[in-house]
């Protein structure tokens, strides 16, 4: 199983920033311990899915654009005779350079940048949820 594919690497990057981030604002404000610093790390994690959403949508599919068209430009319909052509066969190398042909997408484990930005905001949705609910408890 391939890991880490094109950019997917940014996610473990952006988590461990807003981690630190999160975590550093709840030191800063005085509540480093317990509960509070399960809240500040649901916070980081937050924090990090938006970095993660902003790489994505910023920087990732600006740099994946060229490739992005010259993949879309082979594998385009056409139209013979008036009539809708589909490819047959998608090649797996550029005809005019040369280079492997393949969909640019940014994957880790599996997933886009998407489904990951998403899931860091849900996890720390859900720890922000279980340090309110210690935190309470105590």
């Amino acid at each position: 199983m391939i890991v880490n594919q094109r950019w997917g690497f940014a996610v473990v990057v952006t988590a461990i920033v807003g981690i630190g981030v999160g975590v550093l604002i709840a030191v800063f404000a005085g509540v480093g311990s317990g509960s509070r610093l399960v809240i500040g790390t649901g916070v980081g994690l937050i924090i990090g899915g938006g970095l993660l959403a902003i790489l994505d949508r910023v920087i990732v599919r600006r740099l994946d654009a060229p490739a992005r068209v010259a993949y879309e430009k082979l594998t385009e319909r056409g139209r013979e005779d008036g009539v809708t052509t589909v490819p047959g066969a998608i090649p797996a190398f550029d005809p005019e350079t040369g280079e492997p042909l393949r969909p640019p997408r940014s994957l880790f484990f599996g997933m886009s940048l998407e489904v990951w930005t998403l899931f860091l905001v849900g996890c720390g949705i859900l720890l922000v949820g279980v340090g309110v609910v210690i935190y309470l408890a105590s």
